[in-house]
């Protein structure tokens, strides 16, 4: 590999990595939310 391809496969590891994170934090933050608009829900019966 050329110093450019190792540098493009960092590059994109890096990329995938900050992608899976973003989806994690995503899939917490909706799952969260779901929560509390059950138990928001519940509060008013």
């Amino acid at each position: 590999m050329t110093d450019e391809q190792v540098d493009e496969k960092q590059q994109l590891i890096e990329q995938l990595q900050r992608l899976q994170a973003e989806f994690n934090n995503y899939r917490s933050r909706v799952e969260r939310e779901a929560l509390q608009a059950k138990e928001q829900a519940s509060e008013h019966l």
